[in-house]
């Protein structure tokens, strides 16, 4: 039985998947990642009434993870709502947020975040017209550091920034300022500690400090000099400057 419903805010890049999985992963959680996505293209009206009808149906019969139903009692989802074109008016009308947990997850640093995001874009979608794949003897794929456009990543560097704020406000103005924000930086630090005040806000149980809180996911490209063959130049960029 369903004791308490969530969702997570949250923007591209912001280690929302890995989050949404931690959650998972707990026994008395069932977290869908970006429940919306598949009606994105969908009117705002349909959009609210599938955000309504997921937690008023209660849980699935079968979840692919196979799941033990019987043991959730939360319920919950990560969504990016400027995605999906979502204002917190559409809400407001339409859904008694006084019934939800809401949960803000942001990253301090819009450089990292804008960096990931310009990784994905220039490695992974164009990665293979360029060649910039080495495989090894594992048939694995790895990645060369690469020029990059600091242009380029200063004006998705700054559109990070931006939507961080607004996304702060949106929370704000939704839940009338009630409301549990996680930082990613932090999490990623203290895993632990801040995953279980996460439980505890959902009122599920407190997880042992052997738990794996990784998600399955793995933190890759860490380093500048890893992906970034002209790291020298961001020295030309005083905005960036300050979140190096």
């Amino acid at each position: 039985m369903i004791e308490s419903k969530f969702f997570v805010l949250k923007l591209a890049r912001s280690g929302s998947t890995m989050f949404g999985k931690v959650l998972n992963s707990h026994p008395e959680v069932l977290c869908k990642n970006e429940f919306l996505n598949h009606i994105k293209d969908q009117s705002t009206a349909e959009k609210i009434q599938y955000f309504k009808e997921f937690f008023n149906k209660g849980l699935p019969k079968k979840v692919k993870d196979e799941k033990d139903l019987q043991k959730v009692k939360v319920l919950g989802s990560t969504i990016e709502p400027f995605k999906y074109n979502l204002e917190v008016d559409d809400f407001l009308k339409e859904v008694d947020i006084s019934e939800y947990k809401v949960i803000l997850l942001l990253r301090k640093n819009p450089l990292l975040q804008a960096r990931s995001l310009y990784v994905v874009k220039e490695l992974i979608v164009n990665t293979r017209e360029k060649n910039r794949y080495q495989p090894d003897k594992d048939d694995k794929e790895k990645l060369r550091p690469i020029d990059f456009d600091f242009d380029k990543l200063e004006e998705l560097t700054k559109r990070f920034e931006q939507k961080s704020q607004r996304l702060h406000k949106f929370a704000k103005k939704l839940t009338k300022n009630n409301f549990l924000q996680i930082n990613y930086e932090e999490l990623i630090e203290e895993r632990y500690k801040y995953f279980n005040q996460v439980f505890d806000y959902l009122g599920a149980s407190q997880l042992p400090e052997d738990f794996d809180y990784s998600g399955g996911s793995e933190k890759m490209l860490d380093d500048w000099g890893s992906i970034c063959a002209n790291f020298e130049e961001i020295n030309n960029y005083p905005y960036l400057k300050q979140f190096v």
